[in-house]
């Protein structure tokens, strides 16, 4: 699924941009993965529920965290440098 992250401004910090990188997500089994225009960024297996909470690296070098359900596609991720947090949105 291709995405978008939207900034939840309630739960970042002050001056945080509306939107990040934009990513693409799959899972297949329990296996998720994430991509950007760069290429891939992370490869993990996620609970038989989908559950997922991972750390990983932007192609930029920034930390990020994934968190949420791969399989009802309710994920975000937080930058922990900047301390923004975004809702990744589906796009169709």
């Amino acid at each position: 699924m291709g995405s978008e992250q939207l900034l939840l401004p309630d739960r970042s910090a002050t001056g945080c941009p509306d939107h990040h990188d934009r990513y693409k997500f799959e899972l297949v089994g329990t296996t998720f993965t994430g991509h950007n225009v760069n290429g891939p960024l992370f490869v993990t297996t996620v609970a038989g529920d989908g559950a997922v909470n991972l750390d990983f690296k932007s192609s930029g070098g920034a930390s990020l965290e994934i968190s949420g359900n791969a399989k009802t596609r309710d994920l975000e991720i937080f930058d922990s440098k900047f301390a923004c947090r975004y809702k990744i949105v589906p796009k169709r």
